[in-house]
């Protein structure tokens, strides 16, 4: 009886994972094309390069930023590990 348990346990854990990454996937793409529905509706080709490149300099920008706290932390947690 434990190994058909364990076997249903295992089943409901890897069905679980499949679902989750399915799930990650359907948002991914989902979020894809919300970006480029609002990047194309209702704007000229002239509006929608120029939004692409704001929005692409700002994603740089934040993504600057986020490495830069990483990196902070990063330092953090080397430092108090090398104790």
């Amino acid at each position: 009886m434990t190994k058909v348990v364990k076997n249903w346990k295992l089943r409901l854990i890897l069905w679980l994972e499949n679902r989750r990454e399915k799930e990650l996937k359907t948002e991914i793409e989902r979020n894809k094309e919300t970006i480029l529905y609002n990047l194309l509706e209702n704007k000229s080709t002239e509006q929608s390069i120029m939004l692409f490149n704001n929005v692409s300099e700002v994603f740089i920008i934040k993504m600057k930023e986020r490495y830069e706290k990483v990196s902070l932390e990063k330092d953090v947690l080397e430092e108090f590990l090398s104790i």
